[in-house]
């Protein structure tokens, strides 16, 4: 739309929608002498504002800028909800595998202490050096993805605050609007 288009249609808008908070003469319109009496059109007419601040083009300018800034929060929280989303799915394949892990850490624990138990009274036919090695490799990859599902707990963390900041951001601007 044009800015001259935009123009004519807030015009529009302010000479059949605005009342300023304070009392403005009103404009005088040929009444229809129809059933309607002077007064009751009078009380019906609305009131343009005395003064725009800044003007039409200014108001144009603002008005635009607020478009602006709702298309932006839009696209914002589009974008966090894409992270959020990512982050929340990482999440659950995390602990998918932990679920995964974790018996195989125990049955290898169990193992190995099964092991230890039986080289303490004299039987030396295991071979303890295996079940070490083993034992390791399960706690390792226990530990690597304890501590992958910390990185995720504060990404999702970070996302969800970045989120929330931009709701209460919305939601300040719906309150300047009303």
């Amino acid at each position: 739309m044009s800015s001259q288009h935009l123009e004519e249609a807030i015009s529009d808008v302010l000479r059949t929608q605005v009342a300023p908070a304070k009392k403005a003469p009103v404009v005088n319109v040929r009444p229809s002498r129809t059933s309607a009496t002077t007064d009751e059109w009078n009380a019906e007419t609305p009131r343009l504002p005395e003064r725009i601040q800044g003007g039409l083009r200014a108001l144009i300018q603002e008005v635009e800028q607020q478009a602006r800034d709702w298309q932006s929060l839009v696209r914002l929280s589009e974008q966090q909800r894409l992270h959020l989303e990512a982050a929340e799915q990482e999440q659950d394949r995390l602990y998918e595998k932990l679920n995964e892990l974790v018996p195989r850490a125990q049955e290898s624990g169990r193992a190995l202490k099964a092991i230890v138990e039986k080289t303490k009274a004299g039987d030396v036919s295991s071979s303890l050096t295996a079940q070490f090695m083993a034992a390791e490799e399960a706690f390792a990859e226990l530990a690597k993805l304890s501590e992958d599902i910390l990185a995720n707990l504060l990404w999702t963390r970070a996302t969800w605050e970045q989120y929330a900041r931009s709701v209460v951001k919305a939601h300040m601007m719906r309150e300047s609007v009303r």
